[in-house]
């Protein structure tokens, strides 16, 4: 073992809660240590009881997806709710997407674009992007083009490149946004070089 992982080993075991989340992330990526779902499983387990919330999402992330246990939707709703409820924005914004689909919740738009609000302003930029999405088709929220667009701009300038397509889209339309063809491409070409391929579609059109 390298000796950074020794040491976080070492806090871990003296109930340094963020020892255990690392080096349970070690285990996750492979990262000086052979890649081990079980022995991670086991860090994020005891990382979240004691109260490290970004280990609370980790594990709702497994239990969501089913890898190295079980699915459970429920316990990954819980997990993610235990996260938001201590102002962690990802554990908000994966609760806001089972809650928009109603998986291990039942489904509740308006609660979902509550949840992706708090998410989206605690910096995290695919909830940005989806509570943009929301107002854009008028779903759980009044439709608002103007918010919309808002969201996808904020979205798009923390380089969150789906974002940048669909304010391209709003421009494209001159929803919410006054009709810029040439502002569409800027944000469709910035989409397809980020890895959107709808970008490049868009800007050959």
């Amino acid at each position: 073992e390298k000796p950074s992982t020794a040491l976080y080993e070492q806090a871990c075991h003296d109930g340094d809660m963020a020892g255990c989340f690392t080096l349970g992330t070690f285990y996750d990526q492979g990262n000086g240590v052979a890649v081990d779902p079980q022995r991670a499983l086991t860090l994020y387990e005891k990382a979240c009881a004691g109260r490290h919330l970004a280990a609370c999402v980790n594990l709702g992330v497994r239990y969501d997806s089913g890898v190295g246990v079980q699915r459970d939707v429920v316990r990954a709703a819980a997990l993610y709710t235990q996260a938001c409820d201590g102002h962690h924005a990802v554990g908000c914004f994966n609760l806001g997407l089972l809650y928009a689909q109603g998986r291990g919740v039942t489904q509740d738009a308006a609660h979902a674009a509550t949840l992706f609000d708090q998410a989206c302003n605690g910096g995290t930029m695919a909830a940005c992007f989806s509570l943009g999405v929301l107002y854009q088709d008028g779903t759980g929220v009044a439709k608002n083009f103007v918010r919309a667009a808002d969201l996808f701009r904020k979205g798009c300038e923390g380089l969150h490149m789906p974002s940048c397509y669909n304010l391209g889209v709003l421009y494209d339309l001159g929803l919410g946004v006054e009709s810029e063809v040439h502002v569409a491409a800027r944000y469709y070409e910035q989409a397809c070089i980020g890895g959107t391929p709808l970008g490049c579609v868009n800007l050959g059109m």
